[in-house]
């Protein structure tokens, strides 16, 4: 497809350790010889100074014994920031660092007496983008046969942003449509879509990428990551009366969950999703179930 997934979670996960301190990446790889799900299955570093840090591998939470001093610690976030603090103030100010190569970084910290940005670093969740399995392929053909907007659900880590990313680009080289990416947290990489006919905008608020994308892009279909509140239910309701089709994503581990949010529920009362689909994890294995739903 656009790109090999197997080896782009080893280039991501390759390039998180090398800005991690030695003693900690050799724990990480010592449990990783051990396990046939490393790295294809490690989603989370987990990296504190005054507590274990950890890893999540196949979703099972592993504590490391190698101890991360301040200063470790320290020169990860430095190294995190490539020494520029200014570039990345927007993110820092909601709580995360968007790395290298689609990597979100939650940063756990106190708050400067200014309200805005975070003080005395304690801890950095770096969170890898796992590879989608047949996800992307199964989505793409009930999005294709509905041909309507597509909400794809599921908890936190099972899934959603890898296998949303993936069906952009499937979107967009099996149908020859234009998309185009409303990429708030700067998930999505243009390299990714080198042979694909997306376009990203990165960094925008969702009201406002959405507002560009359609009055600029002209496209045929628009790519959205965690949609919920009511405010973005108003901004997808114009793209939607507009006849752009969405596909978008939403944290909630059912159905009945998903639904009962502001945005969402009020989206659904106006038939505007198609196909739901939720993914979650059993044991090792990612899995999805995919509904249509007639309006």
């Amino acid at each position: 497809m656009i790109c090999n997934l197997k080896e782009e979670k080893t280039e991501r996960l390759f390039r998180v350790l090398d800005i991690l301190p030695l003693n900690l990446v050799r724990e990480i790889q010592r449990i990783g010889e051990g396990r046939l799900d490393y790295p294809s299955g490690l989603s989370e570093i987990r990296v504190r100074c005054r507590s274990r840090s950890s890893i999540v591998l196949s979703g099972e939470n592993v504590p490391l014994f190698t101890r991360v001093t301040e200063n470790e610690l320290a020169t990860v976030y430095d190294r995190l920031l490539s020494g520029s603090l200014y570039a990345h103030v927007k993110d820092l100010k909601d709580g995360f660092v968007s790395a290298f190569s689609g990597v979100r970084v939650g940063v756990c910290s106190s708050v400067s007496d200014s309200g805005d940005l975070p003080s005395q670093i304690n801890g950095l969740v770096f969170r890898i983008p796992i590879s989608p399995s047949e996800a992307a392929d199964d989505l793409y053909l009930a999005w294709r046969e509905a041909r309507g907007g597509l909400l794809i659900y599921s908890l936190p880590g099972e899934g959603k942003t890898s296998a949303l990313r993936a069906l952009a680009g499937k979107v967009s080289v099996e149908s020859g449509m234009r998309v185009a990416v409303i990429d708030e947290r700067r998930e999505f990489l243009p390299e990714d879509y080198t042979d694909a006919t997306v376009d990203i905008l990165s960094g925008y608020s969702k009201a406002k990428g959405l507002e560009i994308a359609l009055r600029t892009l002209s496209p045929e279909v628009i790519v959205i990551d965690e949609i919920g509140n009511a405010s973005e239910a108003d901004a997808l309701l114009r793209v939607g009366r507009g006849g752009v089709p969405i596909i978008a994503t939403a944290h909630a581990g059912s159905f009945e969950e998903v639904i009962r949010k502001a945005g969402i529920s009020k989206l659904a009362d106006e038939g505007y999703f198609k196909v739901y689909a939720r993914l979650y994890r059993e044991k090792n294995r990612f899995l999805h179930e995919i509904s249509v739903r007639s309006n």
